[in-house]
């Protein structure tokens, strides 16, 4: 399955920026990608330009209980209470959604055998597994972090740690990403949720920036880093947290030599940690429950004449 989104870049002779500038959030048809186009002087004014947490959307998954440690599905429907939900990407879009601000079911599966367990689909960050394990960080300039084990307790084999949710991939493969397709922050995975009421979800990725500039003046700041996983928190029982959202794509392609001060992040989101987790104290010998994998960072190019 593929959509597309439809961008409008309206055409600007000289462009003064007065406010800083932030897109909507992706929510599957719209939105996570902030587009210029001037023929002439691209004036930053001071301003910012914020595409934090509007890319791919995180996962989550409804609070489930289960005490079945599982490290060995990696793909499967969300109706399974021993696996988790995987985050968004480029293969597609798991049944449940978090894009910072809403809980979304999509009511269909939306991905090739399911849209939960520990695989990264693409470079989205994979679920983790019960028993509270950790979801898996999201991909783009680089590979996402692994989601942490989870807690042996209830009946799971100390010998057989259970695996976290897989880190997402870099969204190209050998030589560095063509100027002509951009991706956005790959998704956190969630964390396994038994107790936290509304599940524990992954961060969510960066958006893209494009700014195509005759010339660029004055200070200004671009960000499209990822946002963090969820903590792993339910008052003083623990679950699985949830991976951190990839660093977004920023390509500035200016014409001519400019004078200019831009800062430009990408950073990959942090993993969630798991909090009010003493580890032994639900049963000795036993490993803790997991933190999520942190996202990797995302891709910055610039083709400004004059400039490093």
């Amino acid at each position: 399955k593929r959509t597309f989104q439809i961008v409008r870049v309206p055409q600007y002779s000289n462009l003064t920026l007065t406010s800083n500038i932030t897109t909507p959030p992706f929510n599957g048809s719209a939105g996570g990608v902030i587009a210029f186009n001037v023929s002439g002087t691209f004036n930053f004014n001071g301003r910012t330009i914020n595409g934090n947490a509007r890319g791919f959307r995180g996962g989550y998954s409804p609070r489930a209980d289960s005490n079945a440690n599982n490290a060995t599905t990696y793909v499967g429907n969300t109706s399974n209470t021993a696996i988790s939900g995987k985050g968004e990407g480029m293969a597609g879009t798991p049944r449940f959604m978090w894009d910072g601000y809403n809980q979304v079911d999509n009511v269909v599966e939306g991905m090739p055998g399911g849209s939960a367990g520990r695989g990264a689909p693409a470079n989205a960050g994979g679920g983790g597994n019960d028993h509270n394990a950790g979801g898996g960080g999201g991909g783009n300039g680089g590979y996402g972090g692994l989601g942490g084990r989870g807690w042996q307790g209830a009946g799971g084999d100390v010998n057989s740690l259970t695996g976290g949710g897989r880190p997402g991939f870099r969204s190209y493969l050998t030589a560095p990403p063509s100027l002509t397709r951009l991706i956005m922050g790959g998704g956190g995975g969630s964390g396994d949720a038994n107790n936290a009421s509304t599940g524990v979800k992954g961060g969510v990725g960066g958006a893209i920036i494009l700014i195509n500039a005759g010339s660029v003046q004055g200070t200004g700041y671009i960000y499209a880093n990822g946002g963090k996983g969820d903590p792993g928190v339910y008052g003083s029982a623990p679950d699985g947290a949830g991976g951190g959202g990839a660093g977004g794509s920023v390509f500035l392609n200016i014409s001519n030599n400019s004078t200019t001060t831009i800062t430009i992040e990408a950073k990959g989101g942090n993993g969630g940690n798991t909090e009010n987790d003493s580890g032994s104290s639900h049963d000795p010998g036993r490993s803790s429950h997991g933190p999520g994998g942190g996202g990797c960072g995302g891709i910055i190019r610039h083709n400004v004449p004059g400039t490093g």
